[in-house]
């Protein structure tokens, strides 16, 4: 019996292994989390694109738009939104690109008014309808959104509805904060570039 213990442990000290550490919902390659999806870099944009993009901030609102499915709300979230004033302190702030994927990415200030990705911890992150994409869109389902690793601290994730307008192209969420209460936020479309 002691012979055949040690060839057994002799086999597995020379044999390769596929063991992954990941398991459950972890963000691994081999378990399709975060990791497995190519890194997400939306574009950066000048001042005048930033300053073009908040004149929009000014405009009468739009009527809401009211896509059939969350896929297609999803759809026409795609791309880079900046915040309308004031300056909320959640992740919205100062502007986010969302992918059709599920990816998204804070941009932040270049210190030259423009906006460039960032690259920080807390820039970085995932978003989610609460239902799925097949789904019919009633208006205002909510809206999760993530970055910094999932650690929740309102700064980096939003939990809320989202409502979509058009002329000019906003997207209206409120953020609900840890107190109970919540922050409205209006977003404009920055360019397709």
């Amino acid at each position: 019996m002691q012979r055949n213990a040690w060839l057994l442990f002799a086999l597995l000290a020379v044999a390769p292994l596929d063991v992954s550490g990941c398991v459950g919902s972890c963000a691994c390659p081999e378990t399709g989390g975060y990791d497995a999806a190519p890194t997400f870099v939306p574009p950066s944009y000048s001042a005048t694109d930033v300053q073009t993009s908040l004149a929009q901030c000014d405009l009468p609102h739009g009527p809401v738009v009211t896509p059939a499915t969350i896929g297609d709300k999803r759809a026409l979230m795609i791309g880079a939104w900046i915040q309308c004033p004031p300056p909320s302190g959640t992740v919205f702030d100062p502007a986010i690109a969302f992918r059709s994927d599920g990816a998204c990415r804070r941009l932040v200030s270049d210190g030259n008014g423009g906006l460039v990705p960032g690259d920080g911890a807390q820039d970085s992150g995932a978003y989610a309808f609460l239902v799925a994409d097949d789904k019919p869109a009633n208006g205002n389902e909510g809206l999760s959104v993530y970055t910094g690793g999932g650690v929740r601290s309102g700064a980096n994730d939003s939990e809320g509805p989202a409502v979509l307008e058009s002329s000019p192209s906003r997207l209206y969420v409120r953020s609900v904060d840890f107190d109970g209460g919540y922050i409205e936020v209006w977003l404009v479309r920055l360019p397709d570039l």
